[in-house]
């Protein structure tokens, strides 16, 4: 480590971290202090800015600019690679790296915390404007959408990109979108919806996991917890795979043993589609991948 520093981080985007007088700074591949040393916190360079923190005396003219009169000591804010400020306020109390042309900010806190001054969390671009409004609590953004909680309500939805709550905040819980659809829970059962809001999965199901835009499983405990009393797969308009649901299946490494009014059959676990039908008495699957089905009269190898 050069002698000059007390701290020096790796390389992140041709800049290093480095601390001086603690306090933090950044310099360039060739060694030069591009950004004094000047912040008590800095963070690694993503995606061409650093969130950086500052820290501000009692007294100072700053004192005047703050939210309802009230002394904010320490607060963050963006540098690029020059050293150019994000935005012309110091005004967040925590940020998050830049992660695909978005940073997580929290703002209007007491500057000890999440205080009574604290108006929520929200995202903004790499210009410093905000592409969401402040909400209480907000997730990552996936396929466009992220998750966004109403404190007041105590329920979920989700914001785009424009400010634009695509889907209410009605749900008392959510997942991320994948394939154009998110699961959503109110009153303890599971549901889907699409990227414009519409449930097409009643929410009626324990279990849903979505494998594609045209498969997404279901199904619905016994008493036990344990096993399936009413399981299979639906389509992104909620309509059954295949034409019906099983009372029960099992997953075996890329194939779903299910059974239906006590036979057995065997479908694609990733697709829900059938292989061959519930009119098997017996199904096995060995430790070499093999599969067999069959009954009394007759029995068959699936040959991969």
């Amino acid at each position: 480590m050069n002698e000059q520093w007390e701290e020096i981080r790796p390389f992140s985007e041709g800049m290093a971290c480095v601390k001086k007088g603690g306090k933090y700074g950044f310099i360039n591949e060739q060694g030069d202090l591009i950004i004094p040393c000047e912040y008590i916190a800095a963070h690694d360079f993503s995606e061409g800015f650093a969130a950086v923190e500052k820290e501000f005396p009692s007294g100072s003219e700053f004192e005047q600019l703050l939210h309802n009169g009230r002394i904010q000591i320490f607060y963050w804010d963006f540098v690029d690679k020059s050293g150019k400020r994000l935005t012309p306020l110091w005004g967040w109390e925590q940020v998050w790296d830049f992660k695909g042309g978005l940073a997580k900010v929290a703002e209007g806190a007491d500057g000890n915390g999440l205080g009574s001054n604290f108006t929520g969390y929200r995202y903004i671009d790499t210009t410093g404007e905000p592409v969401t409004n402040a909400w209480d609590d907000i997730g990552e953004f996936w396929e466009g959408l992220c998750w966004v909680w109403n404190k007041e309500t105590d329920k979920y939805g989700f914001t785009d990109r424009n400010r634009k709550l695509v889907v209410p905040c009605q749900w008392d819980e959510v997942q991320n979108f994948r394939d154009g659809m998110a699961q959503v829970k109110k009153d303890d059962k599971w549901g889907v919806v699409n990227a414009s809001g519409t449930l097409v999965v009643p929410c009626q199901w324990d279990v849903i996991c979505i494998y594609s835009d045209e498969a997404v499983f279901v199904g619905n405990y016994d008493e036990s917890g344990y096993s399936y009393c009413r399981c299979g797969y639906v389509d992104k308009h909620g309509k059954p795979v295949d034409g019906s649901f099983w009372d029960d299946c099992w997953d075996h490494d890329g194939y779903l043993e299910v059974e239906k009014d006590g036979k057995y059959g065997i479908a694609d676990d990733l697709t829900g589609k059938m292989i061959t039908p519930c009119k098997w008495e017996w199904t096995h699957f060995d430790m070499d991948g093999s599969v067999s089905f069959g009954n009394s009269e007759e029995s068959y190898l699936i040959d991969d």
